[in-house]
């Protein structure tokens, strides 16, 4: 830290030591101390995408994702190729409610190599579950499972994403289509009380609808 400042101190617009003092400031969790100096290296270069990156995804983690997303959507536009970018921008924009534009991101880091061994697809489903996108969440979810089939969270979001979908085709009467999905929760989450409760609730609903049946 001490060299990097006397660097500094030596070339006050060398934006290089700017940047690795932040970095060893991170290390040592001084996350103030890695803003400012991150602020000094942007306002020196701001099309430096890497500069930008680390200055939002600092934000972030020090609890402020609203300040976090100027730096982070310049990061995006300097240099799109960089999917860690899309990502972490994905994150930011769900944190503050922004679903549609946070899928975008997340859709752009998998298109540039982002894979389901990542955590991408979970934020995707996260926010496609925000949406009322289901099916598509379940997708998403069922992609991180097939690599991961023991990730518990995961098969909370799985098995939420097939509850909520199920609870929707209900209250468009679809019922038969809404069982088939409750099925479908309880396969991933047997043990879960409240949803095998509304399964029992939605076939006694069933039930009392069909038509009595005729004996000759």
């Amino acid at each position: 830290i001490q060299a990097y400042r006397k660097t500094i101190s030596l070339k006050p617009t060398f934006t290089e030591a700017y940047s690795k003092l932040g970095d060893l400031y991170l290390q040592e969790n001084a996350l103030e101390s890695a803003i400012e100096v991150f602020r000094k290296a942007a306002n020196l270069e701001p099309k430096n995408a890497e500069v930008q990156y680390k200055l939002g995804l600092t934000l972030f983690n020090s609890g402020r994702p609203g300040d976090a997303l100027g730096p982070l959507r310049l990061a995006s536009a300097i240099d799109p190729s960089l999917p860690d970018v899309h990502y972490n921008l994905g994150i930011v924009l769900a944190e503050n409610g922004d679903h549609g534009n946070a899928i975008r991101n997340f859709e752009e880091a998998i298109a540039r190599g982002q894979g389901p061994e990542s955590k991408v697809y979970v934020g995707l489903g996260t926010s496609l579950v925000k949406t009322e996108q289901y099916k598509r969440a379940i997708t998403s979810f069922e992609k991180v499972l097939q690599l991961k089939p023991n990730a518990k969270d995961v098969q909370k979001f799985l098995s939420l994403s097939y509850f909520r979908l199920g609870v929707k085709l209900a209250d468009e009467g679809k019922v038969a289509e809404a069982i088939g999905n409750i099925e479908e929760s309880l396969r991933v989450e047997p043990g879960n009380k409240t949803i095998r409760t509304y399964m029992d609730q939605l076939k006694a609903y069933k039930a009392s609808q069909e038509p009595i049946k005729r004996h000759r």
